[in-house]
This record gives structure tokens, sequence and C-alpha cells, in this order.
């Protein structure tokens, strides 16, 4: 599967080292206390990093604990998650808290508190040993942040760069009174943020008195861009500089006492000192599509929770490039979770080589307003699928069945394509993976696209799995994605007691639908194998009869072969009758079974 560990290459969007020899993903303090014996390098985001032969990871360390003035913030959470506890000081709200240490960021309050690795306290792991106080360069396990209790007023001005230059000179001449400097350039131009405490609103009033009331800019990294650069740089450089680095698309810089920070964002490469600039900026050469590295679509991923790894994700791919790390079940996920709506799966599609085994079945048509649709998949687990059909055949009385023998694996690469009849205005799945991929044909032409549940009442939780968006838990069992690569399952609990899907059900040892159907399917295929014996003895008379006018042939041949086509049509059995018994088969006795080929055959 290549290298498992691809996506630790890279440090930023656009820049790559050799992947790590050896990874650990840390999920508990345990776990970074053995590891810190053996000097690792952290990583708490995927979205940056430095480089190192072993990684220990720290993205999934996640959690706060909130307590009377301040709160205490495991490594890899992120600001997003944190800004609901009111932090006294806080960054950009993409990435992680410790990484904001680790990386000195620029962060809302550096005019007060001059930066982050000096307000806020750690535990962190050196050699074994945990230790609390200022960070001092261990692995950070957990940041504890005072909490604001003092009312915040936050105003702005927009101007131009000159003005702006002149003001931020004034305000620092000899020391700012605000909690927080910042300007912000995008569409709109240039913004003056000056965020203060209400107490001290006559003091920076001289400062306040031509802006506007205002709310603090939320930097992420979450919009569409190419490149992206980090640094901080003296004050009195920074703002004569201002004039360079405003050539960005999108840009924030923050100012305290001595210094000023800044985050770039651009579509095209920016010409850069390089000595002023963080090691996980970008380098100039591009190597990255699309993707910002954002990690939001890596554990929601089934193919991450199927492999554990995380290079096998949608993240890995676009970092690697590799087949490897795209043989998923284009469940569309990270579509939904992507910030800059990259369609993914259109990506996967040209990519990836399903190994799907299913055997051919035979192509049935009967439409009617409510059809259940059958697949070579449904068709492979035959006692569900038949109890299925059976149970919308009580509910609906007047059901029709659309059998379509079709390659998934095709499917999967290349999508599906259908003429579906027109006498069809309801179309019924009976597995959550064919109403996946197949409903778009039907919904295209107006087509109500229902699912086999959605005909029972059932009050208890279901297992829904990954493909379908109903209530119910929505974790990935595995089992088609296992059937797609033959990777394994991953280890995936539930609480439900039964799950929509019967693949998911038996992988995860829990009921399928049928346990909520009342269905006697040895008294229906009973019924139907009487019709079916009848049917034989009427074939042998009937195939006795053209035995015995094969002469005719001679004589006139049209004839023959319309008497002919007129006495197999009344030996064969209607295609609902047939479908059940083909769906039944191991309810059938042996003798019956070369028949059924011989009908299908007619």
């Amino acid at each position: 599967m290549g290298n498992n560990n691809i996506v630790y290459s890279a440090v930023a969007r656009n820049k790559r080292v050799p992947p790590p020899s050896r990874v650990i993903v840390a999920k508990n303090i345990s776990d970074i206390i053995t590891a810190s014996l053996q000097s690792p390098t952290p990583r708490y985001e995927l979205s940056r990093g430095i480089e190192g032969d072993f990684i220990l990871d720290l993205s999934n360390i996640k959690g706060i604990l909130e307590k009377d003035d301040e709160i205490e913030v495991l490594a890899g959470t992120t600001w997003r998650e944190v800004r609901a506890f009111s932090p006294e000081i806080f960054c950009n709200e993409s990435f992680s808290v410790a990484g904001s240490v680790f990386f000195n960021d620029g962060c809302f309050g550096d005019n007060q508190f001059f930066s982050i690795s000096k307000r806020v306290k750690v535990k962190e792991v050196s050699n074994g040993e945990i230790n609390e106080g200022m960070y001092s360069g261990g692995i950070i396990y957990s940041v504890i942040i005072k909490k604001e209790k003092r009312k915040l007023v936050t105003v702005s001005l927009n101007n131009d760069l000159e003005n702006i230059k002149r003001i931020l000179k004034e305000l620092y001449s000899p020391i700012s009174p605000f909690r927080d400097v910042t300007v912000v350039k995008d569409e709109e131009g240039l913004t003056l943020y000056l965020t203060y405490v209400n107490e001290l609103e006559k003091l920076v009033s001289k400062f306040t008195e031509n802006c506007s009331i205002s709310s603090y800019p939320v930097e992420n990294i979450e919009f569409p861009h190419n490149y992206r650069y980090f640094g901080r740089v003296e004050l009195n450089i920074g703002i004569n500089m201002l004039d360079s680095l405003i050539q960005a698309d999108k840009a924030f810089f923050r100012f305290s006492k001595n210094s000023m920070y800044f985050s770039l964002y651009s579509i095209a490469p920016l010409q850069l000192d390089t000595r002023i600039l963080y090691p996980f900026s970008d380098d100039n050469d591009s190597v990255m599509n699309e993707c910002i590295m954002c990690g939001k679509c890596v554990n929601i991923c089934p193919r991450f929770q199927q492999t554990d790894n995380k290079s096998m994700t949608p993240m890995g791919f676009f970092i690697s490039s590799s087949p490897d790390t795209a043989t998923c079940n284009l469940c569309g996920i990270c579509d939904n979770v992507c910030p800059v709506h990259i369609d993914i799966t259109r990506i996967l599609r040209k990519t990836i080589s399903p190994n799907l085994s299913l055997s051919p079945i035979p192509e049935l048509y009967i439409p009617k307003p409510v059809s259940v649709v059958i697949t070579p998949l449904s068709f492979s687990i035959k006692d569900y699928a038949l109890k299925g059909l059976l149970f919308i055949q009580q509910k609906v009385k007047d059901v029709g069945i659309l059998m379509l023998n079709i390659d998934f694996n095709r499917v999967l690469r290349e999508g599906f394509q259908f003429q579906v009849p027109k006498e069809v205005s309801t179309a019924v799945f009976l597995t959550p993976e064919e109403y996946h991929y197949l409903k778009n044909v039907f919904e295209s032409r107006n087509i109500e696209v229902k699912l086999l549940h959605s005909y029972l009442n059932i009050a208890e939780t279901v297992h829904v799995g990954c493909l379908i968006e109903v209530d119910g838990d929505r974790n990935c069992s595995g089992a088609f994605i296992n059937m797609i690569n033959g990777h394994g399952l991953p280890k995936v609990k539930t609480d439900a007691k039964v799950s929509l899907c019967p693949i998911a059900a038996k992988a995860l040892g829990i009921n399928d639908l049928t346990t909520y159907m009342n269905i006697d399917v040895k008294k229906i295929i009973d019924a139907e194998v009487k019709d079916l014996g009848m049917l034989i003895k009427k074939k042998k008379e009937i195939e006795n009869i053209l035995y015995q006018i094969e002469w005719f042939k001679d004589i006139d041949n049209e004839i023959y072969e319309k008497y002919s086509r007129l006495l197999r049509s009344s030996v064969s059995l209607p295609a609902y009758q047939l479908a059940i018994i083909l769906l039944g088969e191991s309810y059938l006795p042996e003798s019956y079974k070369e028949v059924i080929k011989s009908l299908l055959a007619a």
C-alpha cells in the first residue's frame, strides 16, 4: 500500500520532506511518556509540521477541561473548539492549541501578552517526566489558558496603507494600550482592528474616534488559496514591510510591543525573504492541487477507520497521488466536510481499482409504479433480498421488479446509467449501497427513491453506516470497503441492535431488517413450487408436441415458428414468480433447479 507515512511528508501545503520511517499516533498520556524517551518529533496537526524520522502524532489528543477561571486544553484540540470557552488569547481557528504554542503563532491578544508561549502554561513531557509551567521545548500534552473575564470592545477602520502605517506608528509611541492590534487585507481592502478593555475607553478614545464598532476577524485556512506563508519580524521592520506583504490575496498582521506576526494567503506564489518565514510556510514549487490540508477528511474517512492509517485518506491521496491511497467506497463523506468544496469523489473515481467479486444475474424487468431494484449485490444475499421483496409485496400489493445485471466495479469507476421504464414512479432499494450508487439516475427522472427500512417502524437505535444520511449510528462497518479492497474489517463497535445494511449487520454481529418482517418464506415458496411443478409437467407435454410437429418445418417454416412460439410462451412462468423462485432457490427441490435454467433460457 505504498508508504504508509506519506501524509507526514507534507510539512506545509507546498513543502515536502522525506516521509518518516516511524510514526506513533498517541492516544493518551502514557503513549506520550513512552515515546518521549526516544526523542520523537511532535506533530500536533496534519496541516503543518517539521521534518523528523520518528513522528509522534498528537492530533487525536483532544478535549477541554473547564475550571473556574481557566481551561485546560489537550494538545490536538483546535482553536475553533476552544473559542466557545472565552479564552483570553486565541489563534488561527484551524490550528491546534499545542501547535500554536510549539510554533509561537501570532494570536489575538499579542499586543498585551506579547506572545502565546509567554502567556499560557503547558503540561509537557520530557524524558518520560511530566512538567507544568511555561513551555520549555518538551512534548506538549495540554495547554492551560485563562478565561476572559472583562468586557472587550473591538472597533475597526477601513483606510489606505499609508494612513494605517501612520496610525500604527502613533499607536506604538511609546506603547499601545490595546489588548489587540490587527490589520487584515482581504477583497474589501485594508482594515485596522483595535480591541480594548471597556474600562480603558477614555484612554484609547483618541485612536478610536473615527472607528466603527466591529467584531474581531477570525482567521482560518479554510478557503481557496494555493500558497500560505507565516512569519514574524521586528515591529518597525514589519510596519515598513507592509507595502510588499499586502500583495497577498488575504493577510493577517498582528502587532505587539516589539513584533509583527503575519499570515499571508495567495493564489500566486510570493517572493519573500525566507529568513523571516516560519518552517511551515510554503515553498514556491506548486506540488498540491485544490486541497488545503485542513485535515477534516481524515478521521471521518471509513478508509482511515479500516486501516488506522492517515495516509489512506483523501488528504493522503492528494499528497501522494498514489492509487494505493484511493481504494475506497466513494461514500462522499469527505465531499460533505471539505471547506473548499472539492469534488473529491469525482477525483478519486478516476483512480480507484475496485475488486468486487459478484456473480452476474439474469435481467428481469417488471416495471410497476412501485418497483424493487435488485442487483448482483442484493442477489448475493438471496434470503435477505427475497424477504425484502416479499415484505414490499405485502405492503404495496402490486410491486414491480427491476433486476439489473450491473457490474459494480464499473459503477464505482464510471457511475451508473440506466433508462428507467416510464411506468416506475417509486424505486425501492434493498441495501444502502445500491441506494447510494444508483439513486441519482432515478432522481434525475423525478422518481422517488426509498430504502427498505422506510416501510418499517423501528423504534430502537439503528446502525446506518456511512452511505445514507438518516438518524442513527453513522459509523462505517467497513464491510463493503473490505469487499472492494480486501484490506480487512475495522474495529467498529455499535450499541445498535439492528443495521439497515445486511452486509454490515453480518460484520457487526447484529440483526438485519428481516428481523422485523413477519414473512413465512417456505409457505410462499411451496405455493410457487406447485405452480412450477404444473409448469414442468406442461413443459414436457409441449416439448413432445414440438418434437412431433418438427416435420412441418419443411412444408411451411413460418407457420412452424409461429406455433412453436405460441406453445413455448404457454410454459413461461410469470416474471414476478420467476424472481421469487430465483431468490428462493435454496428452498427448492434439487430436481427443479435445472428447470429454472431452461425457463430463463426461454
